[in-house]
């Protein structure tokens, strides 16, 4: 891990390297979004931290990494990356982002999707006070609260539907799940 951390104190020093107008609307006005990349890797995977997964590019076998872009309406930076190991949670990344995103700019928003929205991250994302937004594809409730959203006017100015309760089964707790209308330039 000791590489991880000197490339992810690297990408500071980057950072810190550009221009102050791009650093400032980066900051002012960007917003972070979270995701989880593979690439895929055709070597033996008893020797490498790959994750087996579905079949890319003539291998189901990746390398797994999380990075954190923060971007604005003219930039995009990534200002952390990390390797997933298989069997790690979700959350425990969650920290160590965090830390690093917040040497640069205390987030207001953060956009993520796919394995993001556990009881357990979400959890973690409101004990930290860390607004999120999980974008999600139409699915069948997110299109009846859309629905819902163009035959009531009232609702543009309320813009929140309940959608579902995530449970885990094994702690038990839950969380609950909202859709709302964004009006977004990216």
């Amino acid at each position: 891990m000791e590489a991880e951390a000197l490339c992810n104190r690297v990408i500071l020093a980057q950072y810190q390297e550009l221009p102050a107008d791009a650093r400032r609307e980066l900051e002012q006005s960007g917003t972070f979004i979270f995701d989880f990349h593979n690439d895929p890797f055709w070597g033996d995977p008893g020797k490498v931290a790959v994750i087996k997964g579905q079949r890319e590019h003539d291998a189901y076998f990746h390398f797994a990494y999380l990075t954190a872009d923060l971007v604005s309406d003219h930039y995009r930076f990534t200002i952390y990356v990390t390797f997933r190991v298989e069997g790690f949670p979700v959350v425990t990344y969650l920290p160590a982002l965090l830390a690093q995103v917040r040497q640069v700019v205390e987030p207001r928003l953060l956009l993520f999707d796919g394995e993001f929205p556990t009881v357990e991250t979400l959890e973690y994302l409101e004990r930290e006070l860390v607004p999120w937004n999980a974008r999600k594809s139409l699915t069948k409730g997110v299109r009846a609260a859309l629905f819902g959203y163009f035959q009531d006017p009232w609702q543009l100015r309320h813009r929140r539907w309940h959608l579902t309760e995530i449970k885990s089964e094994p702690t038990g707790k839950s969380v609950h799940v909202h859709a709302t209308v964004q009006h977004c330039n990216q």
